[in-house]
């Protein structure tokens, strides 16, 4: 390819020169605009917490001593299953609030 000036007047050289600039400039902006991935973990973390919380209020009483008698005894599968069938949500959902009961009985 001829980087010379075409008959028409036009410099290819400036135009990849320009393309390149606006690929860099592109580039070292977007790394001011967005948060961090860390950050983004602890938000999520923050949120999953909050959540959790809210699920284990909604426990029924036989249901949550049955789940922490089972999450003492590391039993979270069981401890799982009865979270999920009393107040019926997904796996994950479930989890959190297990791995909370968990952490309150340690």
């Amino acid at each position: 390819m001829d980087l010379a000036p075409s008959p028409a007047g036009f410099d290819w050289t400036a135009l990849l020169i320009a393309l390149f600039a606006g690929f860099l400039l592109g580039r070292w902006s977007a790394s001011f605009g967005s948060p961090d991935a860390a950050a983004q973990r602890k938000v999520a973390e923050v949120t999953a917490k909050i959540t959790a919380e809210q699920r284990l209020h909604k426990l029924s009483r036989t249901a949550r001593a049955e789940a922490e008698r089972l999450a003492a005894e590391d039993r979270i599968i069981e401890a799982v299953k009865v979270v999920r069938e009393d107040i019926g949500v997904g796996l994950k959902e479930a989890k959190d609030v297990v791995d909370l009961m968990a952490k309150r009985v340690s």
